[in-house]
């Protein structure tokens, strides 16, 4: 996920599916959620395993699922790997473009995923 800043607050984004959530109206209400729930809004604690076991994720890198989570891809450390930041925007707007429009359910193939 990332957050946004839009006229009517604070949001999350969730890359994989382009949806878009309205956390908060204030900067103010969206430090005291995140500091409140930082393990589900940021992720951290499977950041930090995996950053255990791997070292620092590098500068310039994103952690991207080998199985994309939205297809059913756990959230474990077994299921990421660090990715270039360009190449894993790319990656994940191709992603959006091929199931945008697919019903639930439907089967997707992947081609030049990770």
């Amino acid at each position: 996920m990332q957050f946004g800043i839009t006229a009517s607050g604070v949001v999350s984004f969730n890359p994989e599916t382009a949806e878009i959530i309205e956390l908060t109206k204030t900067l103010s209400e969206w430090v005291g959620a995140v500091l409140s729930d930082y393990a589900e809004l940021t992720g951290w604690p499977l950041a930090r395993e995996w950053q255990a076991t791997h070292g620092p994720i590098p500068p310039g890198k994103r952690l991207l699922p080998r199985k994309p989570f939205v297809l059913g891809g756990e959230y474990e450390v077994g299921n990421l790997v660090a990715v270039d930041e360009q190449e894993a925007i790319t990656k994940l707007g191709r992603l959006y473009a091929q199931i945008a429009r697919l019903p639930d359910g439907q089967s997707v193939t992947l081609s030049d995923w990770l």
